[in-house]
């Protein structure tokens, strides 16, 4: 699967005078960070947090726009990238082509898939679904699972990892 590679999300300390890279609406502290480098073969990482709270917040529809507008994704049938990854979680923001698939595979924690747009097939051991827009499904860990993209679809995948 190509990925992306983005550099760490900058913050401003407590109290600092440094300032972010972009705005921050203080009614809801907002991560902020440079426009992403594409490399293929890698995850993007965005492992910041904000000064206080230990908070991501992302910007989903901005987060999709950036990966359908990578080289990347105009030449291969998928794309993905990590908006948080930590020792214990990983959310991954991922784009498919029609067709794309993800063969068979376990995890190591349990996974949560939410379907942000399109539509999937979904297989866990003898399970099929077909799932949709606004659909999500969970899974335990350690249990043999694929995805087929029906159309072109956007998926956030949670992965607990410990």
């Amino acid at each position: 699967m190509k990925s992306v590679v983005r550099p760490e999300l900058p913050t401003a300390a407590a109290g600092s005078s440094q300032a972010p890279t972009a705005p921050v609406d203080n009614s809801a502290p907002r991560s902020t960070h440079p426009e992403p480098t594409y490399k293929s073969g890698k995850t993007v990482q965005i492992t910041g947090t904000t000064s206080e709270g230990g908070m991501i917040v992302a910007n989903i529809t901005e987060e999709i726009a950036r990966l359908k507008d990578a080289a990347e994704w105009k030449s291969g049938d998928r794309l993905a990238v990590s908006l948080v990854k930590n020792d214990a979680l990983n959310v991954l923001l991922m784009v498919l082509e029609k067709g794309a698939q993800l063969h068979e595979h376990r995890t190591k924690g349990p996974i949560v898939l939410q379907l942000v747009s399109g539509a999937i097939r979904f297989v866990a051991e003898s399970n099929e679904r077909s799932l949709s827009t606004g659909e999500m499904v969970a899974l335990d860990r350690g249990i043999a699972h694929s995805v087929k993209a029906l159309e072109e679809s956007t998926l956030l995948l949670v992965t607990a990892i410990k």
